[in-house]
């Protein structure tokens, strides 16, 4: 993935070990963290919308795909990047459409 000033998440497929699909917040919900550890959750900071939901400036985040309703007890982590944008990628529409951004915090996904 690469930075878009939109919250990005991982796209994944989860099964059983019998080739049962699971469905997303019936089966198994995904929490985003910002450490290996899993100590601390996405926030504000990273662009989330709310805490351990997914984030939308570049980064390296770790998720965890915790069971709920027939598989809670069981969670596995997984990890995905968000890449900074390019510079040469970057439009004058770019620049223009976030005016109160400067143009790295825009390439890094930071708010100022």
């Amino acid at each position: 993935k690469t930075y878009n000033a939109e919250a990005q998440g991982i796209e994944l497929s989860v099964a059983t070990s019998k080739g049962n699909v699971l469905v997303e917040n019936t089966d198994y919900e995904l929490i985003y963290y910002v450490d290996e550890s899993l100590t601390q959750k996405t926030g504000v900071t990273e662009g989330a919308g709310s805490e351990g939901m997914m984030p939308s400036k570049a980064g390296k985040y770790y998720v965890q795909v915790v069971g709920i309703g027939n598989y809670t007890d069981s969670a596995v982590v997984t990890t995905f990047v968000i890449n900074k944008k390019d510079i040469n990628e970057l439009t004058i529409e770019d620049i223009v459409a976030m005016p109160e951004k400067s143009i790295d915090d825009k390439l890094q996904g930071k708010e100022e």
